[in-house]
């Protein structure tokens, strides 16, 4: 009797959460969501493309509101409108279209500044990427000679040299004038004899089983050629698709952010898109403006957590690389990079790079291995336990995430058991939303 009450109430929940006003919109909200995780899931780019577009929105908005509205940069794009000019009046002409209105006019010039700004924001992300490939390349290939140096150098390879050049090596005229040189040498020649007809023999007797082994090892070589071109062939069209959904969202946020049209936000447009197609029911215009609500909210704190959290990246990086460098601590670089990257894995992510970089520091350090340690954990100690949670955070990130300590620490493990690595990276933003949505649920079934 008790179960069958139960489940009678879990009905009444979930059927009051769907006839609610409110509950309807946080099911088309959650039907948004699923649906662009699982393309997410099937569509690694689809993420990464996201991240690149929420991080480099300000900069696209920089070329959109200070770039070009400098004369210089307007009288060189009016020069090129004017060059093309007749060309999009050929086009008009011939597509039969009619003249714009002045409102579909300002919109068409709008839309036009913003793909100026956004094809600009993608070349500065290019150029970022090569400055950063050749600083990388300009850190490790002197690191890799002055390491083969260090090696040529050691005593051990200078001990070995010099017994090398030391070695006396008997005169040609002295070689093979003995009663057992001769001997030594009719038996090479006579073992030479002996291969030249052995071999051939034993290819002719057992060329079947010859020609099976090259064929194996032909097809295990072509097998990993495939492979090979396999990879690089997925890898080319993951940059792909990367590059296209990155430019495509750095085009819709920047148009959604620009406040110029009413009821336009990234919300409203993925209500629209999913909800006007005959593959969903219909809906109300209460319940999708609720849905467009709860969207917007988490693309705005999605947004500002991928932004928040890559400018510490790279802020934290440049410190730790600085104080490393500084401190003397072996691969500096190397270890930089990880430090900066602890911010992804609350609590966790500081202390494992701690022990990390002191182990480095003990197995490499040759002199002075003390005060490099010091260095080390009055490093960590200023930039990650004063700098970030002080300064960095707050003023970065704020109450975006609105998670206790206790809460982010269960969220991080939960997703580690859950997903490894990409789930602890995850679990922050997930639980947010987690503990944005709840209420709005638990309420909605009671109002019911």
């Amino acid at each position: 009797m008790d179960r069958k009450n139960n489940s009678s109430h879990r009905y009444i929940g979930l059927s009051g959460l769907w006839r609610s006003k409110t509950g309807t919109g946080i099911l088309v909200a959650l039907a948004v969501i699923a649906f662009f995780i699982l393309a997410a899931t099937f569509l690694k780019s689809l993420v990464f493309g996201v991240i690149l577009a929420c991080f480099f929105l300000p900069l696209e908005k920089f070329f959109e509101k200070h770039f070009f509205q400098w004369p210089v940069v307007r009288f060189v794009c009016s020069c090129f409108e004017m060059l093309a000019v007749p060309f999009r009046m050929l086009k008009e002409y011939l597509a039969g279209k009619r003249p714009l209105s002045p409102e579909a006019a300002a919109e068409q010039k709008r839309q036009y500044l913003i793909l100026r700004s956004c094809i600009m924001a993608a070349l500065s992300f290019l150029l970022a990427v090569m400055l950063v490939f050749l600083l990388v390349a300009n850190l490790i290939i002197p690191a890799a000679v002055s390491a083969g140096k260090k090696i040529k150098e050691s005593p051990a390879v200078r001990k070995t040299m010099s017994a090398l050049e030391t070695m006396t090596i008997p005169a040609d005229e002295t070689v093979g004038k003995t009663p057992d040189d001769q001997k030594d040498v009719e038996s090479f020649k006579d073992f030479v004899r002996n291969l030249r007809k052995t071999v051939p023999d034993y290819l002719k007797k057992n060329h079947k089983e010859h020609a099976n082994l090259v064929f194996k090892g032909g097809k295990g070589i072509a097998a990993g050629l495939i492979a090979l071109l396999t990879f690089l062939g997925g890898f080319a069209f993951d940059l792909l698709l990367t590059a296209f959904f990155f430019f495509f969202f750095l085009q819709h946020l920047a148009s959604f952010m620009s406040g110029e049209r009413e009821n336009e936000s990234l919300g409203n447009w993925c209500v629209r898109g999913i909800f006007n197609s005959r593959w969903m029911p219909e809906v109300s215009e209460s319940t999708r403006q609720e849905a467009v609500e709860i969207i917007d909210w988490i693309t705005a704190m999605f947004v500002k957590w991928i932004r928040g959290y890559l400018w510490i990246i790279i802020i934290e990086t440049v410190l730790y690389l600085t104080a490393f460098s500084l401190c003397s601590v072996p691969y500096a670089p190397l270890m930089a990079m990880v430090a900066g990257l602890t911010i992804l894995l609350p609590f966790l992510g500081p202390i494992g790079s701690f022990l990390l970089t002191v182990t480095v520091c003990l197995v490499f350090c040759r002199e002075h291995t003390v005060g490099t340690i010091i260095g080390v954990s009055i490093t960590y100690l200023t930039i990650n336990g004063i700098l970030e949670q002080l300064f960095l955070y707050p003023k970065l990130i704020g109450g975006a995430i609105e998670l206790s300590t206790v809460e982010t620490i269960i969220a991080v493990l939960l997703g580690g058991m859950a997903a490894g690595i990409p789930g602890m990276i995850f679990a922050v933003p997930a639980a947010a939303v987690l503990k944005y949505l709840v209420p709005k649920m638990y309420q909605s079934m009671r109002d019911y």
